[in-house]
């Protein structure tokens, strides 16, 4: 009696086929289990466009650092600039004022 009603259902009779069944059960070997399968090869094609996606912003960024060192090594103001503002550096005889912001947060307070 039970056997009947499981023939009967529509989807079941269709997966007790062995036309659907063999594909089936090898996509979904495919999909899982094999060593090439579909999950590994979609992550790994996500991982190459972040990594061309990065390759692509240091490409630009070292673009940009050439560019700003041929400015240091042709022009001479550029790289005085660059001392003085970053490093701190003076000509003799020069005194050095830093000059720093509060935060926000300490202006608010502050009556």
């Amino acid at each position: 009696m039970r056997l009947e009603k499981l023939r009967k259902v529509k989807w079941l009779r269709l997966l007790s086929n062995k036309y659907v069944f063999l594909p089936l059960s090898f996509f979904i070997w495919l999909l899982v289990f094999d060593q090439h399968n579909l999950l590994d090869r979609w992550r790994l094609s996500r991982d190459i466009e972040q990594l061309k996606a990065d390759k692509m912003y240091l490409e630009q960024k070292i673009e940009t650092d050439r560019q700003r060192l041929e400015a240091l090594r042709s022009d001479r103001s550029h790289l005085e600039r660059l001392a003085r503002e970053q490093y701190f550096m003076k000509r003799q005889g020069e005194e050095i004022f830093v000059v720093l912001s509060r935060p926000e947060e300490e202006e608010e307070e502050a009556p």
